[in-house]
């Protein structure tokens, strides 16, 4: 497996810092448990933010200064960042170079959804599954459809599982299990259910689970996987395009660019589903991949366009889809509802 990028700037962080760092064992444990490695909130602001600085200072410890003197001088030797802006709000921010972002669309394509996870266990404790007492409620069958997910993602990462059995359900979930698979199948049912937060339970809808809108997960994720079987733009398509020596550098468009970084992230969405302990966390991100791609659909209109028509840019194009592919592909069998078929 790859590791993921923001282990690599994770490592640096702690190398750079030294063993002497803390001085105690409790306070380097609060260091690791409080250290925060994550894209910021707004576009374009960086590709990555940490709050190393901020809990060095606040630590009060002397020599804060100079600790972070070496953080910043370890993070700008890094030849894959561009830039590393130590902000006026203590936040550090990292921007990669365009070439690194490239780089990660072979590893994608190998590793589908095992990118990234190579030591992202270490810096997790053990998941903890619930085990349900019964399927005969939607609460039951969440329950039953969320275990199943993280062992499978478990399984990937090497990631310690726990399972307890649930508390009682409740018995008025809004909906019956059975009459929403009825109404919905059992497959759009399992998927509706991990695709929305718990709360979508209690007011559980047949037509809000099955609507044919971007916005619903359930339909959206499937039918760009059915899209990228449409344009050929498949994981098997990218990779016989990198054996032929695409030239990744042209993919420079903005939505390009922007479906490049974004699949990247993957490994990060699997951490915050393990620390959740909820799959809601990795469908979310495979909707947010999916409206991406609906985004370079319409700005880009492939099917009818020279898009994907054999110029110099063409094989680069099949490789960034057909990295969209192996990860949604990957995610979907994770969350145990691959259903593409449905709305071919």
């Amino acid at each position: 497996m790859s590791r993921s990028y923001h282990i690599m700037v994770r490592e640096a962080l702690l190398s750079a810092l030294g063993s002497d760092a803390f001085a105690t064992e409790t306070a380097a444990a609060r260091f690791l448990a409080d250290l925060r490695l994550r894209p910021p909130q707004g576009p374009h602001v960086a590709d990555l933010a940490t709050n190393a600085a901020i809990l060095l200072t606040s630590a009060g410890r002397e020599g804060a200064d100079a600790r972070i003197d070496a953080l910043l001088s370890r993070l700008k030797a890094r030849p894959d960042l561009t830039e590393v802006r130590y902000e006026a709000n203590g936040y550090i921010n990292l921007i990669y170079k365009p070439e690194f972002w490239q780089a990660q669309l072979p590893l994608l394509l190998r590793d589908g959804a095992g990118y990234g996870l190579d030591g992202l266990a270490a810096g997790l404790g053990a998941v903890t599954v619930r085990r349900p007492a019964s399927l005969h409620d939607l609460y039951g069958l969440r329950e039953d459809v969320n275990g199943q997910a993280l062992r499978r993602l478990a399984e990937k990462a090497g990631t310690v599982i726990i399972e307890v059995a649930a508390e009682n359900t409740e018995s008025d979930s809004g909906y019956p299990a059975g009459a929403a698979i009825a109404r919905c199948g059992e497959a759009r049912t399992k998927f509706a259910l991990i695709a929305n937060p718990p709360a979508f339970m209690r007011a559980f809808s047949p037509i809000l689970a099955t609507e044919r809108s971007y916005n619903n997960p359930v339909f959206a994720i499937p039918y760009a996987r059915m899209m990228l079987a449409r344009l050929n733009a498949t994981r098997a398509a990218g990779e016989r395009a990198i054996l032929e020596g695409a030239d990744l550098s042209f993919l420079n468009g903005g939505e390009e660019r922007a479906l490049m970084r974004r699949l990247a992230d993957w490994p990060l969405a699997v951490e915050e589903t393990f620390r959740k302990q909820d799959g809601f966390y990795l469908a979310s991100f495979l909707q947010d991949l999916s409206l991406l791609f609906f985004r370079l659909f319409e700005t880009e209109r492939p099917i009818s366009s020279g898009y994907l028509g054999g110029g110099a840019e063409t094989p680069a194009r099949r490789v960034l889809l057909g990295a969209l592919d192996a990860i949604l592909d990957g995610g979907m069998t994770s969350l145990g509802v691959d259903m593409v078929k449905e709305y071919g």
